[in-house]
């Protein structure tokens, strides 16, 4: 099985909006995942958008929208039925009048979805943690406080059959003894300022690993890789896809 996970990077100042989210599914369908979490769909119609895509296309499609924002910024497609699906709102949320504010406004939380499949249900998370400016790591910051509630929650989720994903912000990895992490490699970047989307209002100087894929006892990773990290042609300029890149990973479920 496939998975993906990508920040699709809708934001209200984000450029090439339609041409970046036509090119998406135009990838996501040829590739064929089984699974897909994104991040950062903001917009209750661009999520509209993804879904009817995709759904049209044998995919199941959640996403939580609050009018016109969808909580979070979170989607979850799957090719195999959704038997349950939730989202959860991190109790910490950060300050309003902050660099912060857009991430607050969206409300950080996280989609759990469970998933039928051949070899048995498989949990789903993917989560996208807040970003502060300038990038922190002590304890007490935001960004480390929805962690550890999400590495709390996933601790008390007994089943191996679990993955979880997104865009957390931060190098730290989710404090659980029952995942691992995907492509364990400090030196693999998903950010990069030399990306074509790090202009102007956000150029700022980051090369770093944010995103990941963290998975449960039972599931037997293939192979992974980082993908969307070649710009696609726009009439005489390159387009990233996203400020970000996505990883992929190829996994079985072991008995």
């Amino acid at each position: 099985m496939k998975i993906l996970t990508f920040n699709c990077f809708i934001t209200p100042l984000s450029p090439h909006v339609n041409f970046r989210i036509t090119r998406l599914v135009d990838y996501l369908l040829a590739s064929e995942f089984e699974i897909i979490c994104l991040q950062e769909v903001s917009y209750t119609y661009v999520a509209r958008k993804i879904s009817k895509k995709l759904s049209d296309n044998g995919y199941n499609v959640f996403y939580h929208s609050n009018g016109l924002l969808v909580a979070g910024g979170l989607l979850i497609a799957s090719k195999f039925p959704m038997i349950d699906s939730e989202f959860y709102k991190y109790e910490e949320q950060g300050k309003l009048i902050s660099f912060s504010f857009a991430d607050v406004i969206l409300g950080k939380g996280f989609l759990h979805v469970t998933l039928e499949c051949n070899s048995g249900n498989l949990d789903i998370i993917n989560t996208h943690l807040i970003s502060e400016f300038p990038m922190r790591n002590d304890l007490s910051c935001y960004n480390n406080l929805q962690l550890k509630e999400l590495s709390k929650y996933v601790s008390h989720i007994s089943a191996g059959n679990l993955i979880i994903c997104g865009d957390f912000n931060t190098q730290q990895s989710i404090n659980a003894s029952n995942v691992t992490r995907v492509i364990n490699n400090n030196d693999t970047k998903t950010v990069e300022e030399s990306n074509t989307n790090r202009k102007g209002f956000y150029s700022i100087k980051v090369n770093d690993r944010v995103d990941n894929i963290f998975y449960g006892t039972r599931i037997k990773e293939v192979y992974s890789d980082i993908v969307l990290d070649n710009p696609w042609q726009k009439g005489k300029k390159l387009v990233h896809l996203s400020d970000h890149y996505g990883i992929y990973m190829d996994f079985d479920i072991q008995d």
